[in-house]
């Protein structure tokens, strides 16, 4: 849960998107950190539909960037002793929830855990969900003035841009914008940071 909620706020992932991760989706090039959601590397060739990343829209293929804060956290060690431990699975621990139609859900565990602590009044907004950590990643983001495209591809949405916002590099961001995005600061970041 500590990792979950972290990068579900200092990211902007999906709930479901954060368990499941591999420890080698965390990458590391040319001085930034990312997670690696594509669902597969393009440059390897063709992969069959069991070797591909089940993603829930072909938007959500995409590179988020990690926030500093995260690695000075120490998320990029946890993710090298997950490495040298053996273990495939960034959060080997983290259980899917298999529904009795067979689908997984990954967030039902850090879902429980959100509803625990606002049970214990740790949370004490009523209309704030996990969810609410995308909306949080996005305001931040808006408050960026960075193109809408920038902003669907760190998201993981669906432009209106229709097939404009699909040329180009697919699900890249330029060096300019993984600096503003990794640089994004705000009060709450900052009481975090004390923390």
């Amino acid at each position: 849960d500590y990792w979950n909620f972290l990068i579900l706020l200092l990211t902007g992932m999906r709930p479901g998107e954060v368990a499941p991760l591999m420890v080698e989706d965390i990458k590391q090039k040319e001085g930034y950190a990312y997670i690696d959601l594509r669902a597969f590397n393009t440059r390897k060739g063709r992969v069959s539909r069991a070797e591909a990343r089940q993603i829930k829209t072909r938007s959500s293929d995409r590179i988020v960037p990690l926030h500093p804060l995260l690695i000075d956290l120490g998320l990029l060690v946890h993710r090298d002793h997950m490495r040298q431990a053996g273990s495939a699975r960034l959060f080997p621990d983290v259980v899917p929830y298999i529904k009795r139609d067979g689908r997984i859900r990954w967030s039902q565990s850090s879902s429980k855990s959100w509803q625990y602590l606002k049970s214990r009044g740790i949370i004490t907004r009523e209309d704030v969900t996990l969810y609410s950590t995308r909306h949080t990643m996005a305001e931040m983001i808006d408050q960026l003035q960075l193109a809408d495209r920038t902003r669907n591809r760190v998201l993981g949405h669906v432009g209106n841009a229709g097939a404009a916002g699909r040329y180009g590099r697919n699900g890249l961001l330029s060096e300019a914008d993984l600096h503003t995005i990794t640089a994004i600061s705000n009060p709450l970041i900052d009481r975090m940071r004390a923390i």
